[in-house]
This record gives C-alpha cells, sequence and structure tokens, in this order.
C-alpha cells in the first residue's frame, strides 16, 4: 500500500483532522488518534447512535470518519503525558492537528518544537483561517466558513437569499488538501521537516475558479439558482414524494431537446431559458424521476437525480464502485459506511476498511509495543490521570 509502514500522530478534534487521518489511514498509514477521556471529542457525543442508545464509542459520525484508526488516551496537560506525546513523536512521520492557532505551541507541541525531536516530521496543520492574518483567533464554524468563502452566495436561492449549503466542506476540503500536503512533506524524507498551513477559507475559496476568474475580469457573477455560465440549471419536481431531478442544458441543441421531450408546446429560445422554470416544473411534475433522466440522458441532456442520503445508500452508480464498506465495530456491531475513496486496489485494500477504535482501545499497543513501557506503569499512568 501507499503508506505502509508510515505512522501518523493525530491531534485531531471534531471534521477536518479526522478526516484527514482517515484519508491517510486509508492509504496505509498507521494513523494514532490522540484523545482524552477528560475532554472526549464533540463527535463521539453528538451521535446519531445506533439504536438511539449514546455512548462515546457509539456516534455514528465518529465512527464513519475515524474508520482504521488506532486510539490512545493522553492528559496533555501533565507533564508526564507530553512527554509521551514527544516520544510518539521522535517514532512518527506525520503529525497532523487542527487545533485552534497557538494551542499546540502553548503545549511546547508547535511545529519548531516539534522539529526539534524529529528533524523529518511532516507537520499538517488545518485551521479556519491560517495561523496568521486577521483571522487567525475567530472560531471557525461550517456555516461562517460557508459564508466567508463564497459558498452561501453561490448556492443563494430564487429570490436571491444566500444559503448555507448544510455541510462541512470547508472542513472536508481542507482535509483533502492536508492529505495531499502531507504526501508531499513525505517525498521529502531525509531532507529536513515538512510544515504545511493549511486554512478552511483559503481550501473552500479554490472550489470556485471559474466565479473567482469571473470576478477578476470583473464580469458579472452568473452563480444563484438556475444559472450556471454558459447556460442554465434547474432542480425539477418529479411524481414522486419530494422526488426531484437536477438538469443542465449548456446549447441550442440541449435547450431544444429537453423541451422536446418535457412537451413544451411553444418552445422559447435558449436565450429565455432561465426564465422558464416554473413552465417546466408543470410539465416534470406529471414524470417518473428516474424515467425523465434516462429519456434526457439518451438524448444528450445532462441530468441526475437529486438523492437523499437513503437513496445514496442505494444508489446502482455507488454500489458498481464499491463506495460503502460494512466494518464490524467493537460496540455497534456491523454497520455500513463509506469506504476508502483514493487510489485503486494497490493503495487502499478493502483490508484496510477497519472500524474506527473505541476511545483508549489501543493505550496498551501504544504505550507498550510502540514506547516500551511496563503493562505496570502503564497501569500506574491510568491511575495517576496522565492516560486518561
Amino acid at each position: 500500500m501507499l503508506l505502509e509502514g508510515v505512522r501518523v500522530l493525530e491531534f485531531g478534534h471534531v471534521w477536518s483532522g479526522p478526516y484527514c487521518g482517515q484519508v491517510l489511514a486509508d492509504l496505509g498509514a498507521e494513523v494514532i488518534r490522540v484523545e482524552s477521556s477528560i475532554h472526549v471529542d464533540v463527535h463521539r457525543r453528538a451521535g446519531p447512535y445506533p439504536d438511539n442508545v449514546p455512548g462515546i464509542n457509539r456516534s455514528g459520525v465518529w465512527n464513519a470518519q475515524n474508520r482504521g484508526k488506532l486510539s490512545c488516551r493522553l492528559n496533555l496537560k501533565t507533564p508526564e503525558g507530553l512527554e509521551l506525546a514527544r516520544r510518539l513523536v521522535a517514532i512518527s512521520h506525520v503529525v497532523v492537528e487542527n487545533m485552534a492557532p497557538g494551542v499546540m505551541a502553548r503545549l511546547g507541541l508547535g511545529h519548531e518544537d516539534l522539529q526539534r525531536i524529529n528533524r523529518d516530521l511532516v507537520t499538517v496543520s488545518l485551521t479556519g483561517y491560517g495561523q496568521d492574518g486577521p483571522w487567525r483567533d475567530f472560531p471557525a464554524y461550517g456555516p461562517m466558513l460557508d459564508a466567508v468563502a463564497g459558498m452561501s452566495w453561490a448556492a443563494r436561492a430564487d429570490d436571491g437569499v444566500p444559503q448555507s449549503v448544510n455541510g462541512w466542506f470547508p472542513d472536508t476540503t481542507a482535509a483533502l488538501f492536508g492529505a495531499v500536503a502531507a504526501l508531499h512533506g513525505l517525498t521529502r524524507a531525509g531532507h529536513g521537516g515538512y510544515y504545511a498551513d493549511i486554512a478552511q477559507l483559503e481550501a473552500t475559496v479554490a472550489l470556485f475558479p471559474e466565479l473567482m476568474a469571473l470576478a477578476s475580469l470583473d464580469l458579472p457573477d452568473p452563480s444563484g439558482a438556475n444559472e450556471v455560465p454558459s447556460g442554465a440549471a434547474f432542480v425539477l419536481p418529479c411524481t414522486g414524494e419530494d422526488e426531484w431531478l437536477s438538469v443542465v442544458v449548456d446549447s441550442e441543441a440541449c435547450w431544444s431537446r429537453l423541451q422536446a421531450i418535457l412537451g413544451v408546446r411553444s418552445p422559447v429560445p435558449f436565450a429565455e431559458a432561465r426564465t422558464t422554470r416554473e413552465r417546466l416544473a408543470q410539465l416534470s411534475a406529471a414524470r417518473s424521476r428516474d424515467a425523465l433522466v434516462g429519456a434526457l440522458q439518451d438524448v444528450g441532456v445532462e441530468a441526475a437525480p437529486v438523492l437523499a442520503a437513503d437513496d445514496l445508500l442505494q444508489d446502482e452508480v455507488l454500489r458498481a464502485r464499491g463506495a460503502f464498506v460494512v466494518v464490524e465495530h467493537a460496540e455497534v456491531g456491523a454497520f455500513e459506511t463509506y469506504g476508502p475513496i483514493a487510489g485503486g486496489p494497490d493503495w487502499a485494500p478493502p483490508a484496510r476498511a477497519l472500524p474506527a477504535p473505541c476511545l483508549g482501545e489501543h493505550d496498551a499497543y501504544v504505550f507498550e509495543a510502540l514506547l516500551g513501557l511496563s503493562a505496570t506503569e502503564t497501569e500506574r499512568l491510568k491511575a495517576s490521570g496522565v492516560i486518561a
């Protein structure tokens, strides 16, 4: 596997750091998540929970985004806990962290501190607005980043009101950039360390190259409902309960085919396409979503069903690609979640689709097998609140 033999130490919480670590785990790295039972990750406590039974090892979100990792507990507010963390850094290749700017440095685990411990270490820092700049210390929550990065504006509704996209796209986008940075840093092994300062804001702005290009040329912004730069986009209702399809037309020919398939009696010119959604919706509402999507695709019109989460689990395209895996979790049992995304079988074979760890599940392996502590010493550190 691509990262076989690479050890990643993850000081992560919530979303961006953990997802970055999971991508690296999917590529074959041994990813050790440093956690604490004193300050349990919010996603361990957020659910949703199978059978509505809460538990710090049962959260559906946490178990989906920490697949294939190891978990050890450390109280980093104790001198012994910090010393153990430093010893783990010394035997690792990559550190991924998404603490607020300054937190790692105050712990004595800033990039320069880590470099003194391990000269070739790759460090990936993921924050909302970066390690410097005027917004460095601002809290970074998904909806706020959606707004400030232009995503809410690009998704504005028919009435022109900006919309939250109801997802954590800044986190996952930055996490993917973080994984790429880690891979790049690993190519420099033996030539000194590597540090990547990745801001979710900048990563999200990079999702809109066409809109940024238009703005730089002082051209009109075509974003928003039913608009794409070269044509028109529509989300149209269909006959089923809460069933919709998405269609994009970017040429006169496609526009003519769409109108013909829907049975528009008085076709309008392509130049007026963006003003016709209500007429099209009246016709599409009487048609089966899947049949209409198939008919449009058959004549070369870009169309796709709008899928809800439960649809995604049954989607034939995703199923055919092997996008989902069944993992066996120690407390939850068997459950289905998304599988490794990057690479082919040589990068991330199905055997890597391991469950997320229970809190502190690998304490013995980390502290005894890797660091050489005795079982007696490990128990002493647990009793004293260092391994906690």
